[in-house]
C-alpha cells in the first residue's frame, strides 16, 4: 500500500506477468524513467502555454484553471481505475495538469516575482533527495511506514475537502490551510513532508513492478503515479513560499 492513491499493491499484483511474454514486454526502471520524463515534458510545455495565455489575457486564466484542474482530476481517476490505458490517459493528464499548474504559477508570479523558479528548484531537489534516501535504504518502505503515510495522505485529502466545502458556505480557511501565520506555515511543512514520503511508496512499488515482471504499459502507469505526487508537492512548496513571503511583508 502506498500513500499515493494511484498506486497500490493490488494494481501491480493484478497485472503480474500479464502480457509480458518476453523481456522486451516487461516493465523496466529505464523505461519508467523515460516515460516520467515524457510526462514531465508535456506538463512543462502545457504549463508554459497556460502561463503565456494567463499573463496576456487574465480573463482566460480561470477557464484554463478549471479545464486543467477538473480535466486532470477526471483523467487521473480514469487512469487509476484502468492502468492499461495509461499510455493515452497519462499524457492527457500531464497536459491538463500543466494547464492548471501554469495558470496558478502565473498568478503567483504576478504577485511575487521569482517564486515559481524557487518552487521548481526546491521541488526537484526534494524529489532527488527522496530518491537518494530510498536507494541508500536510509528510508525503507516497510508495511508500517506505508500505512502511516497512507493515513496521513488521506487525512490531508479530507482536510482539503472540508476546506473547499466550508468555503462554499462562506467559511473561509476554517482549518488554517491558507494562513500565513505560524499555524498555516506549520501545516504546509507537514503536508510537504507527507508528500515527500509518498515518493518512497512510489519508488517501492515501481521497483516491485520491475522485479515481478509487470507488463510494459505499467511503465506509463508508474510514471503517472510519480507525476501525481510531484505536482502535489510543487503546489504545496509554492503555497509555503507564498506564506513565508506574506509573513515577511507583515
Amino acid at each position: 500500500m502506498a500513500g499515493n492513491p494511484a498506486f497500490n499493491d493490488k494494481t501491480f499484483d493484478k497485472f503480474q506477468n500479464v502480457g509480458a511474454q518476453s523481456d522486451t514486454d516487461r516493465m523496466t526502471m529505464e523505461g519508467t524513467v523515460t516515460k516520467g520524463l515524457i510526462l514531465l515534458g508535456l506538463a512543462v510545455a502545457s504549463a508554459t502555454f497556460a502561463w503565456i495565455v494567463a499573463a496576456t489575457n487574465p480573463g482566460a486564466a480561470m477557464g484554463l484553471l478549471l479545464v486543467g484542474a477538473l480535466g486532470g482530476l477526471v483523467t487521473a481517476l480514469i487512469t487509476s481505475f484502468r492502468p492499461q490505458g495509461a499510455a493515452i490517459t497519462g499524457p492527457i493528464y500531464a497536459l491538463l495538469e500543466g494547464l492548471a499548474l501554469g495558470t496558478i504559477s502565473s498568478l503567483f508570479d504576478a504577485k511575487i516575482k521569482g517564486i515559481v523558479l524557487t518552487a521548481v528548484v526546491i521541488t526537484l531537489s526534494l524529489l532527488m533527495m527522496m530518491f537518494l534516501l530510498y536507494r541508500a535504504r536510509i528510508i525503507r518502505a516497510t508495511p508500517v511506514f506505508l500505512k502511516v503515510v497512507f493515513a496521513a495522505t488521506g487525512a490531508i485529502a479530507l482536510s482539503y475537502l472540508i476546506s473547499i466545502v466550508a468555503s462554499l458556505f462562506g467559511f473561509r480557511d476554517v482549518l488554517g490551510l491558507n494562513s500565513s501565520g505560524p499555524l498555516g506555515i506549520g501545516i504546509s511543512l507537514v503536508i510537504i513532508v507527507v508528500a515527500c514520503l509518498n515518493f518512497v511508496g512510489d519508488f517501492a512499488l515501481i521497483e516491485r513492478g520491475v522485479e515481478q515482471g509487470s507488463p510494459k504499459f505499467m511503465e506509463w502507469y508508474a510514471a503517472f503515479g510519480v507525476m501525481v505526487t510531484l505536482f502535489w508537492l510543487y503546489l504545496e512548496v509554492l503555497r509555503l513560499l507564498a506564506k513565508l513571503q506574506g509573513n515577511n511583508r507583515n
